[in-house]
């Protein structure tokens, strides 16, 4: 069932990340909302090149709903990992969490660049962000029933083998 809410645009550049733990390569971002019923993910594509100082400048677009920024009930989620080989998982680098709340304080019609250290201090991560000035409804599909999840789950590790 889709709810009708009043939503914000946000825009995200993932820039880059430096200062990452030497000999790794292939790095790429995954980024998320916290509290995000429609579990909207986005992710770059591995930076074959930059070692441990990718750039990637990749953009990305979330609706956020105004309730939820405005009681700071929503995070911006960042992930680094090192792409390996197809038959062994992925390594996790970093993590880090930003309030929208705080970002939002600083302005939203204006682009601004950001620098945030991972978790563990194991590098920095660059990124730009901008609000949309305008609220606007937008329906929102409903959050995945918990036995729904589940069973996604179970499917997705029968077709990879199980291997990760």
């Amino acid at each position: 069932m889709n709810t009708l809410v009043e939503c914000r645009s946000m825009q995200i550049k993932m820039i880059s990340a430096r200062d990452l733990k030497d000999g790794i390569t292939n790095v790429y971002a995954k980024v998320s909302l916290s509290k995000d019923t429609s579990e909207r993910r986005f992710e770059t594509k591995p930076d074959e090149t930059g070692g441990n100082n990718p750039k990637w400048v990749t953009e990305m677009s979330f609706h956020v709903e105004e309730s939820k920024l405005q009681y700071n009930k929503v995070k911006l989620v960042f992930e680094l990992y090192e792409k390996r080989c197809p038959f062994i998982c992925d390594k996790k680098i970093g993590k880090v969490k930003i309030a929208l709340k705080d970002l939002f304080n600083k302005g939203t019609d204006e682009e601004f660049r950001h620098d945030r250290n991972l978790s563990k201090r194991k590098g920095i991560v660059e990124f730009s962000y901008r609000f949309s000035p305008d609220i606007t409804a937008y329906s929102l599909p409903g959050p995945l029933k918990r036995g729904m999840k589940l069973v996604l789950k179970a499917t997705l590790k029968i077709i990879s083998g199980g291997i990760c």
